[in-house]
């Protein structure tokens, strides 16, 4: 599956991944991370930063980035926002992604 994820929504993917799991769960997580983290040389492109506990960027110079994901990448993806969802503990910025991936 192409999907095709904004800084946001890269971001809030990668917030929202749980740091414990099963070993086949955490070895997608693994691959998933390598997708779609900001490099640092992205970082510097884009002028994201962090202050006081807020993270800003250069909307102009951010660039969507399209990853492919396979079959079982996509269904770790659901499970973990169906299951926010289900806990009514999906955010406001989860709701693109969701849509785009979920639905």
């Amino acid at each position: 599956m192409e999907l095709t994820l904004s800084v946001m929504e890269r971001l809030t993917l990668l917030s929202q991944l749980p740091q414990s799991d099963s070993i086949d769960r955490l070895l997608i997580r693994k691959e998933l991370v390598g997708l779609i983290e900001i490099t640092k040389v992205e970082a510097d492109e884009i002028g994201l930063k962090e202050e006081n506990g807020m993270v800003q960027w250069n909307l102009e110079k951010a660039k969507e980035k399209t990853i492919v994901i396979s079959e079982s990448t996509k269904n770790y993806i659901t499970s973990i926002l169906k299951e926010l969802s289900d806990t009514k503990k999906l955010t406001v910025q989860s709701v693109d992604l969701y849509t785009k991936i979920v639905k």
